[in-house]
């Protein structure tokens, strides 16, 4: 009876494992725009609470990279929603300003859960980076909230910003 519930229990977590890697988008379209680049997605555990977003449209290339608060299960459903929400805005919205976009974000997280944290005691958040990569001005847009950006000329830190909301334009 143990081995049967314990089989149950890590064939829901590999199917849910199987629904955020079918989702999460594939490193082929990022390399595209970013031949150097590479991803390196590595859960704690069987599912996970960090997601990472990648859209291009008419020369723009949106990009960005949350850790959602908590672990396993719980971390991953919030996680699931984020994803959700930040990809309808960037990609079928087609909402550009990373700003603008993490304001949908939050706003459809709260709206989806229909709580705040005064009321249950529990923080449904994530730290978050969001950019916009303009190809024909080569201008990068920036914002995020608890994750920090470094810029980087000639092998040289020339930039960053961390701490909460942040927002900045690198050339």
């Amino acid at each position: 009876r143990i081995r049967l519930i314990i089989s149950e229990v890590e064939g829901s977590y590999n199917y849910a494992r199987h629904i955020q890697e079918a989702f999460l988008p594939g490193d082929l379209a990022i390399r595209e725009c970013f031949t150097d680049s590479f991803v390196l997605f590595q859960p704690r555990d069987i599912v996970s609470g960090d997601f990472y977003l990648f859209g291009r449209r008419e020369g723009k290339v949106t990009f960005g990279l949350a850790d959602c608060t908590g672990h396993g299960i719980p971390a991953a459903l919030i996680s699931t929603i984020g994803y959700g929400i930040l990809d309808q805005a960037v990609n079928l919205l087609q909402i550009t300003d990373p700003s603008e976009a993490l304001c949908y974000l939050y706003s459809g997280i709260h709206r989806f859960l229909r709580k705040d944290d005064r009321e249950s005691g529990i923080s449904d958040d994530m730290t978050i980076v969001l950019c916009n990569y303009d190809t024909s001005t080569r201008i990068l847009t920036f914002s995020g909230a608890g994750n920090a950006i470094f810029h980087v000329t000639g092998g040289k830190l020339s930039g960053n910003l961390t701490g909460g909301l942040s927002e900045a334009q690198f050339r």
